[in-house]
């Protein structure tokens, strides 16, 4: 390794476990390699010696890179991507065949990305989806972290495994935590279904995030009710420990926070989030296409802008008239109406 002492001089400095989060000191050493040719040769020869190693020794040394969308944000995610991806084809030019990577990225950024060759990466779509019996026993096993309301729970609805349990045995236990139905009339939506539908998308796609900061501000906003003592008696429920009032109130937090996840996600959306306060739920075409215009029109056609927001998530098509309904998560954050017409 006598070779690669000027190399291994730049990088001793940078911390070696992965518990460490991207610093300022990675940077410095990128750009110090930039400023100096001979260091990317050395470090090209490097890679090159490491896959000579492993072929001998009959291994390969997997890279895994997962959570890009959330490290990367803003302008610099594009062209780091970019980047992840042209080491990849370098890499198989040179023919490093036991140096293998494997990249977990949203399909909506991988669609995005565009740079010479990027047909000739192979990949495949994994669908990952937060099912409302995941929803239900996260809800439990949240709940369950309090020893009280555990022990309530093991009084009235014991069992043995929270995964061999049925949807159905979760739902009664967590009765005991925001009750069965929304109102006192059996008709009624089930608190679990209202919780779960506000918390996913229009493509189907549920954000565990956004649960647990809607439990964490109910809670909340019970504890300082008890203490305040202002529970009226018309608003206590004797049948659960969070109210609608202290669920209503997570469930704004939650938005709040999912809303300013998809700012940083997609600023190139920036100002057509910033017109959607008082705009409406269900939109009709024309509704939405003169948002369109507000925000200086983000993208080149109509169409492609409304693909565009379809595929994150964020809208979707409510009838052959080409009405359109925006995803509940996000209608409280971005203050939104909630009913039909713009005014």
């Amino acid at each position: 390794m006598e070779d690669y002492v000027d190399l291994r001089q730049l990088l001793k400095n940078i911390p070696n476990t992965s518990q460490n989060l991207w610093g300022a000191e990675y940077l410095a050493t990128i750009l110090d390699m930039l400023k100096h040719p001979e260091l990317d040769t050395l470090a090209q020869d490097l890679l090159g010696e490491l896959d000579g190693r492993q072929r001998e020794q009959e291994q390969s040394l997997w890279l895994l890179y997962d959570d890009l969308d959330e490290d990367l944000h803003d302008s610099i995610r594009n062209d780091a991507l970019i980047g992840l991806f042209q080491l990849i084809q370098t890499s198989d030019a040179r023919k490093l065949t036991h140096l293998r990577f494997k990249i977990f990225l949203r399909e909506d950024i991988w669609q995005r990305l565009n740079f010479t060759n990027k047909s000739h990466l192979n990949g495949r779509d994994i669908l990952l989806q937060w099912t409302k019996t995941d929803f239900l026993r996260m809800a439990r096993r949240q709940a369950l972290l309090s020893e009280e309301f555990k022990q309530l729970v093991e009084r009235t609805i014991p069992f043995q495994s929270l995964e061999q349990a049925s949807d159905e045995t979760v739902e009664r236990a967590l009765q005991l935590l925001w009750g069965n139905h929304l109102t006192r009339n059996a008709k009624s939506s089930l608190v679990s279904n209202w919780i779960y539908n506000r918390l996913t998308d229009t493509s189907n796609t549920t954000f565990p995030r956004s649960f647990n900061r809607l439990l964490h501000v109910a809670c909340e906003v019970e504890k300082r009710a008890l203490q305040t003592k202002t529970t009226s008696s018309s608003e206590s429920a004797m049948d659960r420990l969070l109210r609608q009032s202290a669920l209503n109130e997570g469930l704004r937090i939650a938005s709040q926070q999912r809303c300013q996840d998809m700012r940083e996600e997609y600023p190139e959306l920036q100002a057509f989030f910033d017109v959607l306060r008082n705009a409406p739920m269900f939109p009709t075409k024309k509704e939405l296409q003169g948002l369109w215009e507000e925000c200086q029109r983000p993208y080149t056609t109509f169409e492609n802008f409304v693909e565009m927001i379809r595929s994150i998530g964020l809208i979707a098509v409510r009838s052959k008239e080409q009405d359109y309904r925006f995803a509940e998560i996000y209608t409280y954050g971005f203050e939104m109406k909630r009913r039909t017409g713009y005014q």
